[in-house]
């Protein structure tokens, strides 16, 4: 059987709710329908999809394996474009939106590059702590700190994820003391950032052992650079994302308190709208986001405990410089690889589809098989869980990889 028909049709009948109307967006007979997905379940070892005469809906299990499908396909079909998309020339406005915070760290920094690389495109940045919706607000691409998606129409790509951590300046904690332990936190100044989901609330975690503690706020703003610029000062500590605070920690500007423990983590997203063709200028911007985050290497950085000065942010690589670099159409140039002319896109997506094969493999053999339960008619899941971190990178299924390994073989990419 197909993988990526089978897929497809596992992602189809989750959003459409019925596996005949999945069957025809397909081209498919309800009966090769019914095949494919007894197939795709035999594989998994699971039951993915609860049948009855009146309804259907997804397992627990298919709710894990539908997000990562649905990721899986995205990338795939990212791959495949990034093909098409040397020759084409990105133009018109970009509309991005961002936090302000996350927009002057990591935004405004590389637009000249990219307008550098594409001068056509001119973007349009609109700042908000708040998630606007992007079709009504005509917003391309939006950056956001949430796991997932209420519109099934949006699709999210991950860039990182990043620690929520204290810190604090030298002189405040050299004129007061260094918190050693949570409890002693409880009456410091602490200084709160109000859009979070419980900004008063703080729930700590080192190994098996959780904490809960309920912070009392001497400042409370609804953006990040407020109460960062009041712990610069020396105000209080600050309850903050890594990815803002991590170049002060780095310089000495501020310590990070009680580092050994943990706060629950954030996901930095880039969320796109899902089009059959995606439009250059979004395809390159997000291409270009997430090679730099990837060159930088801001995952580790902003997952890592305790930074000192000697951890700065390090110059990138030639190999880096090269793989940041914009698609072109010099890259279709062949050149000679064990005595087949292929060009660079064709073997950057050769590899692609391989390490996808590998991950699909993977997916398979760790996708847990748990205790079922019913769900309601529109039971499409609201939560990826862990599972979905098996299948973050590309999927190729088999037969993309293997009509581009005939394709090598043969001497035409």
């Amino acid at each position: 059987m197909d993988r990526w028909t089978e897929m497809e049709l596992l992602v189809q009948t989750a959003e459409l709710c019925s596996m005949s109307r999945a069957a025809q967006s397909l081209g498919l007979s309800n009966a090769a329908a019914s095949r494919h997905l007894g197939s795709l379940e035999k594989r998994v070892g699971a039951r993915l999809i609860q049948r009855s005469t009146r309804c259907l809906s997804l397992t627990e299990v298919g709710q894990d394996f539908y997000q990562s499908c649905k990721s899986v396909l995205a990338d795939v079909r990212e791959a495949e474009s990034a093909v098409s998309a040397t020759v084409v020339n990105p133009t018109g406005t970009l509309r991005l939106t961002a936090s302000l915070s996350f927009s002057v760290h990591h935004i405004a920094p590389l637009l000249k590059e990219y307008t550098n690389c594409y001068p056509n495109v001119n973007v349009h940045v609109e700042v908000s702590n708040r998630y606007y919706d992007l079709i009504d607000n005509n917003i391309d691409v939006a950056i956001r700190t949430r796991e997932f998606e209420n519109d099934s129409s949006i699709t999210i790509r991950r860039l990182a994820y990043t620690r929520r951590i204290l810190a604090a300046s030298l002189g405040y904690l050299d004129a007061q003391g260094t918190p050693r332990t949570v409890e002693e936190l409880a009456n410091r100044p602490v200084l709160l950032y109000t859009y979070s989901n419980t900004p008063n609330e703080l729930t700590f975690r080192q190994n098996d052992e959780v904490r809960t503690l309920h912070a009392k706020g001497l400042l409370e703003s609804n953006d990040g650079l407020v109460l960062h610029a009041a712990a610069l000062d020396g105000m209080g500590i600050l309850v903050q994302p890594k990815y803002i605070l991590y170049d002060d920690l780095v310089a000495g500007r501020l310590v990070s308190v009680l580092d050994e423990w943990d706060l629950p983590r954030l996901t930095i997203n880039i969320a796109f709208q899902s089009r059959r063709h995606i439009s250059a200028k979004v395809r390159t911007f997000v291409h270009f986001l997430v090679v730099h985050f990837d060159r930088m290497d801001y995952d580790r950085k902003w997952t890592s405990f305790v930074e000192h000065p000697d951890m700065g942010t390090a110059e990138p690589t030639d190999r880096s410089r090269k793989s940041a670099e914009p698609l072109s159409a010099s890259c279709l140039v062949p050149s000679n690889v064990n005595g087949i002319d292929i060009s660079p896109c064709s073997r950057r997506l050769v590899a692609v589809l391989r390490r996808s094969q590998e991950s699909l493999q993977v997916a398979e053999h760790v996708l847990p098989v748990r205790r079922r339960r019913r769900l309601p008619r529109a039971g499409l899941p609201r939560k990826p869980t862990s599972t979905s971190a098996h299948l973050i990178s590309a999927i190729s299924l088999k037969r993309s990889f293997e009509s581009v390994r005939r394709k090598t073989a043969s001497g035409r990419m």
